[in-house]
């Protein structure tokens, strides 16, 4: 508060003095009279200033509310002593005090919450709870004739006030919940300073939180000097108020704009200018590095980076333009290392995009070999068959002989085959053959077999459609196996593959009696039943594969 404030607040203290002491009722009304009004007066231009300093919309209403409230309990509070003789009526007033002494709090808590937030914020939602609570403690000390929580009166009492109570437990309820608001609020408006300057003064209004604390102590106490003194609780409470939310607006917890010019010409470090509709520079701030007229007029049209790694801003304001220069000589040096970085790690990336590619080719043909080294391994017998049988070719004049060579080459190029498509399902469809990809290469070898004379037929029918990669190649090794012992003496050659007893086997019948003790080697597991019709060849395909 100014001078002229405090001269008004003494003056009325004063007066209260003489109101007290003088003999003369009439020179004691006008006096209380005239206390009221420079109060009441001095309570309404605060309440102005405040609306004209405090620049944020929410807290600028919630301080105005307070004023409100405050020169509202003035005028109930003078009511009550000037015009009212009733003592119902007269205690139901002093009840009404306890708004204005819960909603006080509870606002300083608001315009707390509200500090930095734009025109779209809203309360969050346990303020609602806040309110609620601060209504319930408002609705018992309105209905305390009722139930007497909060102050109780002697029985035999004829006359029920402030002066004859008893204060009970809910009174300090009420009075922990005030002191609660009041502290909560400070302590948010502290959390939300940004200003690192004077860093002590963030604490005056920590000053009347105290002086309130033990004024009411002092008060509720009856000590006399309180009551000559400072005895009028609606003011004192007001005064208080006042003094919390005029520290924390000087101080800087509640912004405002009332030191605007000092602030606008200490930018030291961030020059700006104000020009007129004519471009005429009518305000500059104390820069140690001006800003030229022509980097002025180049920010109007973009933003250019002048001098010492600083951007230029213009913005249209009322009446003119104000400029404003924004180092960002260390956004310049971290984008020049980002692109020194990035053509690092372009070419770093080009580097290892060429290595991947190299070791990619390198992997396709490792991966193909590997192919052919299996597939040569499973079929190297045929193809040292098929060599023979085509030197063999050569040298025999027989047409005869040549169709059943021709005829046997064809045999042993279909196993290739269709051993080869064995070969790279088991490597790409996660260890699985299909039921169907033996059908196909059984069917295509009887379709050979033909050439040489030999007749049959298969059938394959098992429980599963996959099986394990090793059950169906070796079904086909086997069957061709027996096909080239029996190549030269078999007329026909029956193939049934079916599931017995929960595990796939092979049966395979010809009509030829030649005896193969070499396939017991190939295939432990084989079982081999003679009869003048023929061979049957009984192999459990149970794992494993063809040596």
């Amino acid at each position: 508060m100014d001078r002229y404030s405090l001269s008004h607040i003494v003056l009325a203290f004063f007066l209260h003095i003489w109101a007290r002491h003088t003999s003369s009722d009439i020179l004691s009304k006008l006096f209380n009279f005239i206390r009221i009004f420079l109060y009441i007066s001095l309570f309404s231009s605060w309440g102005i200033s405040v609306h004209l300093r405090v620049t944020q919309i929410y807290p600028k209403k919630f301080l105005n509310l307070v004023t409100i409230l405050m020169v509202s309990w003035l005028i109930v509070r003078e009511f009550k002593f000037r015009f009212v003789l009733n003592e119902d009526v007269l205690r139901y007033l002093w009840y009404f005090y306890y708004i204005p002494i819960l909603v006080i709090p509870l606002l300083a808590l608001f315009t707390s919450l509200s500090l930095g937030k734009t025109s779209e914020y809203r309360l969050p939602k346990k303020s609602i709870f806040l309110s609620f609570l601060t209504g319930v403690f408002i609705l018992f000390v309105l209905t305390n004739d009722f139930h007497q929580l909060v102050f109780s009166f002697p029985v035999d009492s004829a006359i029920r006030s402030e002066h004859n109570c008893h204060y009970e437990p809910v009174y300090y309820m009420i009075a922990g919940w005030v002191l609660f608001c009041s502290l909560s609020a400070f302590l948010i408006m502290l959390n939300k300073s940004r200003i690192a300057q004077n860093k002590k003064a963030r604490w005056m209004p920590v000053l009347p939180i105290g002086i309130a604390v033990v004024y009411n102590l002092l008060y509720y106490s009856n000590l006399t000097f309180i009551r000559i003194g400072l005895g009028d609780f609606a003011v004192t409470f007001c005064l208080i108020s006042i003094a919390f939310f005029e520290s924390c607006l000087q101080c800087g917890l509640i912004q405002t704009n009332s030191h605007y010019p000092d602030f606008f010409h200490t930018l030291a470090q961030t020059p700006v200018v104000i020009t007129d509709s004519g471009d005429q520079v009518r305000y500059v701030s104390d820069s140690r590095e001006p800003i030229s007229k022509e980097d002025l007029k180049s920010a109007k049209e973009n933003s250019p980076i002048i001098h010492g790694g600083r951007r230029l801003y213009c913005d249209s304001i009322r009446g003119g333009h104000v400029y404003h220069a924004e180092d960002i000589s260390e956004f310049l040096a971290l984008q020049t290392t980002l692109n020194e970085r990035h053509d690092e790690l372009m070419e770093r990336n080009a580097l290892l995009q060429y290595e991947y590619e190299k070791e990619r080719e390198h992997q396709t043909i490792k991966e193909q070999n590997r192919l052919y080294d299996l597939l040569q391994k499973k079929t190297q017998k045929q193809m040292e068959q098929i060599n023979r049988l085509t030197e063999h070719y050569r040298t025999t004049k027989s047409w005869e002989d040549k169709q059943k060579i021709l005829a046997d080459i064809i045999i042993l190029g279909t196993y290739i085959k269709r051993r080869k498509d064995f070969v790279l399902s088991e490597e790409t469809s996660s260890g699985k053959v299909s039921e169907d990809m033996l059908i196909h290469a059984l069917s295509e070898s009887f379709h050979a077999l033909k050439l040489s004379q030999i007749q049959g037929g298969f059938f394959v029918q098992t429980e599963n459609s996959t099986c394990p990669e090793t059950y169906f190649p070796l079904a086909y090794d086997f069957f061709e196996e027996i096909v080239e012992t029996l190549l030269d003496t078999a007329h026909y050659i029956n193939v049934r593959i079916t599931d017995v007893n929960g595990t796939p086997r092979v049966n395979i019948l010809t009509d030829s009696h030649k005896k193969a003790a070499h396939l017991s080697g190939l295939f432990p597991d084989i079982h081999i039943e003679e009869d003048s019709d023929g061979t049957e060849f009984i192999l459990p395909l149970t794992g494993g594969e063809m040596p």
